[in-house]
């Protein structure tokens, strides 16, 4: 009987070690939704008033360099009283609970609080007034969680399917490494330059249209701070690809579109706690008609090679949305390692 106990308890200690390692997230179901959608729960008097409002200023800013005026992420707003389970699996929740015994306005963050990949952030909040004025300070801040967040999913996502080899090539002749799938074909392999694309055809309201994206890699010797104004980057950036990116003839190739509202804008931000610039715009081909979209570039300082690296990439798809196939591509840049 000694015997038998001891062996029991044994095991019962072995499985309450091994459950110890498990997470929970790991048994949850994978989060629904589409890419860039925020389910926004707010009792309809405060989302048709100053609340809702200040909301959708945030959310619904429009990405530079879309041609079309794509907003950065799409909003889909439901009352409160009719929230139920299958809200719970939606992948990015903003959650508005509006209740004057509240002291003060307050929030929390949750991930994979009912689903795998979820990202749920919940506000209280005595009143409009305290809400708006949250806005008013935090509402880039909270939508960059987001934002953040969407990059982060594709991040895991293109590493699961991540052309190997061809990263290996890049890491083994630049000093650097960027995560990208394996539908990306590196067609230039330069001293100081990369050129991937992944090109397919796509079919919309029964037209076929080419469909490309692409992502460049270029670097060069750092010489002063003045490198990262804007100037100097697009200054760069042109010299760069119209050395490099050619259409049938020498006369044409890639450079800037700087019209009114479509110029280069830029923002600092933090690359694995690194200083970086993104840039976004748009680009054409000079002497060809036609051919143009938004890119996206980051650009940093390797200080222990002393050198400068851009990585950019960028979308071609006539009568397409562009904002997620941008996304993707900002994922990629973003993996940038050396």
């Amino acid at each position: 009987m000694i015997l038998r106990f001891l062996a029991t308890t044994l095991l019962l200690c072995s499985l309450i070690s091994c459950e110890s390692d498990i997470n929970p997230d790991d048994y949850k179901t994978d989060s629904s939704g589409l890419r860039g959608e925020v389910l926004v729960l707010m009792d309809d008097f405060y989302w048709e008033k100053e609340a809702g409002q200040i909301v959708q200023t945030y959310f619904q800013r429009y990405l530079h360099g879309t041609p079309q005026l794509e907003e950065q992420l799409t909003v889909v707003a439901y009352p409160l009283k009719n929230f139920n389970r299958n809200h719970k699996s939606n992948r990015n929740i903003l959650f508005v609970r509006f209740d004057e015994q509240y002291d003060k306005l307050s929030y929390d963050i949750y991930r994979n609080k009912w689903v795998k990949n979820q990202l749920y952030i919940e506000v209280k909040s005595p009143n409009m007034e305290s809400f708006v004025a949250f806005m008013e300070s935090s509402g880039t801040t909270l939508v960059n969680l987001f934002l953040t967040e969407e990059r982060t999913r594709l991040q895991s996502y293109h590493d699961k399917k991540k052309s190997e080899p061809a990263i290996k090539q890049i890491e083994n002749k630049h000093q650097l490494r960027i995560t990208f799938p394996r539908e990306f074909k590196v067609s230039e392999n330069k001293k100081d330059f990369v050129w991937a694309t992944y090109e397919r055809m796509v079919t919309r309201q029964g037209r076929t249209f080419d469909l490309q994206q692409g992502f460049f890699i270029y670097h060069y010797p750092y010489e002063s701070d003045s490198t990262f104004y804007l100037d100097k980057l697009i200054e760069k950036r042109n010299e760069v690809l119209h050395e490099y990116v050619k259409g049938d003839t020498d006369d044409v190739y890639m450079t800037t579109q700087m019209m009114k509202n479509f110029e280069p804008r830029m923002d600092t931000v933090s690359l694995n706690g690194k200083f970086a610039i993104v840039m976004r715009g748009q680009y054409r081909m000079e002497n060809d008609f036609g051919f143009g979209g938004p890119f996206i570039s980051l650009t940093t300082l390797d200080e222990k090679r002393k050198r400068i690296i851009t990585v950019e990439g960028y979308v071609f798809a006539p009568n397409s949305p562009k904002r997620e196939l941008i996304r993707d591509l900002e994922a990629i840049i973003y993996s940038l390692e050396f």
